[in-house]
């Protein structure tokens, strides 16, 4: 919902790339006083029940309140909604040439149902869809946004094609690089093309973990990739995550991720150990050690990825304050 970081206030004069929202409410005091004083009553009352109620109660008001003052985000939602199911429908049409109907059926149920999911959180956040210095609210979700939220849908399919026991390796590879090819370009098309969005940066980082946890969960199901390497990866995203969460609940720290180098490089490192499992011989025994040494070394890639993630999230808890 919209409190995982609240909006900025609107400055008076629209640039050519954004519009102005004509609020009816005090955004600016909003902003200073929404969050903080959201979490601070939560934690005081120790988290019970109640508390919870009232969380989720104010946080739904205010996403609402969102949906109603920029409703050119919620048509643009919606219109992202229709595009990405259809190219969810062509990787099931492909299913379905080369499995029996109900493991396409299984697929397409699994995958609508996760884009829908995806689709109402993005609703629930509109009020996010701003420069990343914030500012006013963007005229469109833009390409960037768009590009993550293909990400998000492969990662549904993956898990379609993992619950619908879809074992083409073409398929699941397929799947794997499209997310992998829109993680890959997403943020250059926000840097030099687009703004940079306080949304985009939040589903950026929900899309990697869920890509590729889902991916190793599905891939070591099949006996593509071991069961220890999933485990790695899990923990690779899981432990950054709980760490961000921690700090929301805790200490009003808005959820977010800022990509690391470390991390960069280990995100095409797994990327690589993907492609070169569902590529490798299993009567090769010399690729098969192979393959072996490229896991550890990703692992250990992996490793030091989660350090310097967990670092950074632990100077930002002990750091001033920001959006």
């Amino acid at each position: 919902m919209s409190t995982a970081e609240a909006p900025q206030t609107d400055v008076s004069q629209p640039s050519p790339s954004v519009q102005s929202a004509s609020l009816d409410f005090d955004e600016s005091a909003t902003v200073q006083t929404f969050l903080p004083s959201l979490l601070e009553d939560l934690r005081a009352e120790r988290f019970r029940p109640r508390a919870w109620r009232v969380f989720l109660g104010r946080s739904w008001e205010r996403s609402l309140e969102d949906a109603r003052h920029y409703p050119w985000l919620v048509t643009g939602t919606l219109v992202s909604t229709v595009w990405l199911a259809a190219v969810a429908l062509t990787w099931v049409v492909a299913v379905a040439q080369v499995m029996p109907l109900r493991n396409a059926v299984t697929v397409a149920v699994v995958t609508l149902l996760g884009l829908c999911g995806q689709q109402v959180f993005v609703l629930l956040h509109v009020g996010m869809v701003q420069p990343l210095n914030g500012g006013e609210r963007l005229r469109h979700l833009g390409i960037a946004n768009s590009l993550t939220l293909l990400r998000l849908m492969a990662s549904w399919l993956l898990l379609g094609f993992g619950v619908g026991d879809v074992t083409s390796h073409r398929l699941l590879l397929g799947v794997l690089l499209m997310g992998a090819f829109a993680d890959a370009i997403d943020g250059s098309v926000a840097r030099f093309f687009e703004h940079p969005t306080r949304l985009g940066r939040l589903l950026d980082a929900i899309a990697d973990a869920l890509l590729f946890c889902i991916g190793a969960a599905v891939f070591s199901s099949q006996g593509i990739l071991p069961v220890w390497f999933a485990v790695m990866v899990f923990f690779r995203f899981f432990l950054p995550f709980l760490f961000a969460v921690a700090s929301y609940f805790l200490a009003s720290r808005p959820v977010r991720y800022i990509p690391t180098r470390w991390g960069k490089i280990a995100g095409a490192a797994l990327t690589i150990a993907f492609v070169t499992a569902t590529t490798r011989s299993r009567n090769d025994v010399e690729w098969q050690q192979g393959s072996q040494v490229l896991l550890v070394a990703v692992s250990f890639l992996l490793v030091v990825a989660i350090v310097v993630q967990l670092w950074n999230e632990y100077q930002r808890w002990n750091g001033p304050l920001s959006t």
